[in-house]
């Protein structure tokens, strides 16, 4: 568990910094290259599946690895230590892991800020003379991260078995492998662990995202 909640952290982590803000990025530059770009990236890797990625960039690391570089592409090293051969075997599974989430999440904040910045108020809050940062940052973002929260509640509750393709793929030795290899030996108590751990993720992201949405918007009373 320690490798596999590593892995799903750290790739938690690049997924919300480089989604989100690029999202944000895109939706102000709306209908331009940057959204272009920024948009075809996101909708290609959106459309891959994460152990198809893993499988190619598996062969990218290979590729470069003519020079002699040595760079592993697979195992993990030693859990939550960062010295240069640990962080050597982590950092391509964490970056394909963020990649994977990163498509989706840039895709949804553009969609979620465009919608909020045609609104009325946002209208008037730039025609009264307001920073454009002040009516991005304070007006826009804070309406238009609900639906952000809700995802963002349920990338945390499968934190831990999010990252089954990419653990196979790289051999990685998490929750993956012993779950794929209890489902091929029938051993129930192994899935049936897996499974309630699952469940019990998902409620605990449902419950962090109730908490948030209080925080975001005070007009939300949670009880």
């Amino acid at each position: 568990m320690p490798i596999s909640v590593e892995l799903s952290f750290w790739g938690t982590i690049v997924t919300l910094v480089m989604g989100i803000p690029i999202g944000i990025i895109t939706a102000i530059k709306a209908n331009t290259w940057v959204d272009t770009v920024n948009m075809s990236v996101a909708l290609v890797l959106y459309a891959l599946p994460s152990f198809i990625l893993a499988v190619f960039v598996q062969l990218l690391v290979l590729w470069i690895d003519k020079t002699g570089i040595g760079w592993p592409i697979s195992g993990w090293g030693d859990p939550w230590q960062y010295t240069w051969p640990d962080i050597q075997y982590k950092l391509v599974p964490i970056l394909t892991y963020g990649a994977a989430g990163y498509a989706y999440y840039a895709r949804l904040t553009r969609t979620t800020m465009l919608e909020v910045l045609r609104q009325d108020y946002v209208r008037t809050a730039r025609a009264k003379g307001l920073l454009e940062k002040a009516v991005i940052y304070r007006h826009t973002l804070r309406n238009a991260i609900i639906p952000l929260i809700t995802a963002i509640g349920l990338l945390l509750g499968l934190l831990v078995t999010g990252s089954f393709f990419i653990e196979n793929i790289f051999s990685i030795p998490g929750i993956a492998n012993i779950t794929v290899a209890a489902v091929s030996q029938r051993n129930y108590p192994v899935i049936q662990a897996t499974t309630i751990m699952v469940a019990i993720g998902v409620v605990f992201g449902n419950l962090i995202s109730d908490i948030l949405y209080g925080l975001a918007d005070p007009r939300i009373k949670t009880e």
